[in-house]
């Protein structure tokens, strides 16, 4: 489960047993700061905040996750929530494993990554291939250099 901020992944973690939750650092900004290639081959699930950054957040996410994870879906906050309510308000308010389950139902399968969601270059799609040959260090002198 993938959570916009560190209280709403604990959260996460407590209400849905079973599961890994995490986020990225930086906020509904940071998106593009996490090494996202420990999720490679994973079935995703984005639990977003309850507003426009948190589902442009869950958006940027599922683009960087689409072509290395098994899955990717995004979950639809409930529509009677404040702006802003996220997985440790669902705590707050000891939601219960079943409206929990009801709410993971509401996940749809993320669309195409757009090409600036995915514009950060991530670890997992680079190679060594992708690596120019190391230059040979010289020095002129046979003598070793004094340190300053």
């Amino acid at each position: 489960i993938v959570c916009e901020g560190e209280k709403a992944a604990d959260a996460a973690e407590h209400l849905v047993l079973g599961y890994v939750a995490i986020t990225s650092p930086g906020g509904s900004n940071g998106a593009h700061k996490a090494d996202w290639s420990p999720l490679t081959g994973r079935t995703v699930i984005i639990w977003p905040d309850a507003d426009a950054p948190g589902r442009k957040y869950a958006e940027t996410v599922a683009a960087i996750l689409q072509p290395i994870a098994a899955s990717v879906t995004i979950i639809t906050p409930p529509d009677d929530v404040p702006p802003g309510w996220d997985a440790a308000d669902a705590l707050k308010e000891n939601w219960s494993p079943e409206k929990v389950a009801g709410l993971f139902a509401t996940a749809t399968p993320a669309t195409a990554a757009t090409p600036s969601a995915t514009k950060r270059s991530n670890r997992s799609d680079c190679s060594s291939s992708d690596w120019q040959e190391p230059l040979p260090l010289t020095w002129e002198s046979s003598q070793p250099r004094p340190y300053p």
